[in-house]
């Protein structure tokens, strides 16, 4: 029998809505499974401790990728009347946020993706400071790289705000009870829709929901490992 277990409540209706779906298909919404996962107490501590020693706490938090930065996109750095840098955000929404560069931590949970995109933003920083004519300071830029799950949820636990244009960022937020708000990004737009749907579901919720997504798995399983039996 087919079945398919959805992360957010969007994904889920559209497949519902789908003429496609077999007739046989059993259909079930789920909360990503993130909101099951055992974090580690000695890394989130290590991980808290490594960012606060750094000035990383009650930031606001972006997360930017490099395929959604520049003109016209979810991020973009722009120059206020001033000449001060700040970044600007296109929010789900429509709406425009500008934040300036001290209060914020720009992070992404993709190193493959998006180092290279994290060293255009420093040297785009640095450069329009560099031709400043009134010797202001360039401000520093915190940039944070995030490698493991533990990582991620203790730098998005630690910040009073998240921005992002990926999914599990805004999962983290979900988490921590952080308040969060998704960036636009066309290509990612049904995914991220569906998140912030899903953040109108409480944590109690989303595990319970888990666990019957949990359970359905082990029925396939089961079934499966009956079915090899049967044929030896």
């Amino acid at each position: 029998t087919n079945r398919a277990v959805l992360r957010e409540p969007l994904s889920y209706r559209m497949l519902l809505e789908s003429e496609k779906l077999p007739l046989s298909a059993r259909t079930f919404m789920s909360a990503d499974l993130s909101f099951s996962f055992p974090a580690s107490k000695a890394g989130m501590d290590y991980w808290r401790m490594y960012y606060s020693n750094r000035g990383f706490a009650d930031k606001i938090l972006v997360f930017s990728r490099a395929n959604n930065f520049g003109p016209g996109l979810g991020v973009d750095v722009v120059a206020d009347d001033s000449g001060e840098m700040r970044f600007q955000l296109k929010i789900a929404e429509g709406t425009i946020q500008t934040l300036r560069l001290d209060e914020i931590v720009v992070a992404s949970s993709s190193s493959i993706e998006d180092t290279h995109h994290f060293q255009n933003l420093k040297q785009l920083v640095a450069k329009n400071y560099i031709h400043r004519k009134d010797n202001v300071t360039s401000p520093v830029l915190l940039l944070a790289m995030c490698e493991q799950v533990e990582q991620l949820w203790a730098l998005v636990s630690m910040s009073r705000m998240v921005y992002t244009d990926r999914y599990h960022p805004g999962v983290a937020a979900r988490i921590f009870d952080v308040p969060m708000q998704t960036v636009a990004f066309s290509k990612q737009s049904v995914k991220l829709d569906g998140l912030m749907m899903l953040s109108n579901w409480s944590a109690v919720e989303m595990r319970d929901s888990n666990r019957e997504a949990f359970g359905l798995l082990e029925g396939v399983l089961r079934d499966i490992h009956t079915a090899k039996k049967g044929i030896t």
